[in-house]
């Protein structure tokens, strides 16, 4: 049973706008490498065992593959409730590291998501309460029903019924 969570889209929209701005930054990496090398060589001198270029290949791979999981986690977390606590957790660290660097704007990012995300668990597990509910109500009432059948065909006594019906409405509570 899927069960679109309330805060859902909003939550795919942004992992899907950081995925994106992830997946740029990624290739930018890859692109880079050679300009950084011609605007200023200063920064490699000394450094000529280093594969530079397979450190920013690595990096912007590494970038790149954090972009489609966060972008998959976004879709997902419209009916997930893992995903969200997911999303939850890496905004979270994402959030340490922001405040650590004085990044105010990616915490203010990581702070929305987190309160989404925690809004979307917490509207899954009401959702997932209440759709339980009717059928649990269905059942005691065809219980009842049974039981009534059972008195009424003098298969059980009146004790028998009586104490039995009192189970089954304990069952509510």
């Amino acid at each position: 049973m899927k069960l679109k969570l309330k805060f859902g889209t909003p939550v795919m929209v942004i992992s899907i706008i950081v995925g994106v701005i992830f997946a740029l930054a990624g290739m930018g990496m890859m692109l880079i490498k050679d300009l950084i090398k011609e605007l200023d060589p200063s920064l490699t001198e000394g450094l000529e065992g280093i594969n530079f270029d397979g450190i920013f290949v690595f990096m912007g791979l590494i970038l790149m593959v954090v972009a489609v999981v966060g972008i998959v986690a976004g879709v997902k977390a419209l009916y997930s409730k893992g995903w969200n606590l997911f999303i939850a957790i890496v905004h979270g660290m994402f959030a340490g590291f922001a405040l650590i660097s004085l990044d105010f704007m990616t915490l203010a990012v990581s702070g929305v998501m987190i309160v989404l995300t925690i809004a979307n668990i917490k509207d899954y597990n009401e959702k997932l309460a209440t759709s339980s509910m009717p059928n649990q109500s269905v059942d005691v009432s065809a219980k009842l029903k049974e039981l009534e059948a059972l008195f009424d065909q003098g298969l059980i006594s009146n004790e028998e019924y009586y104490t039995k019906r009192e189970d089954i409405l304990n069952q509510l509570s």
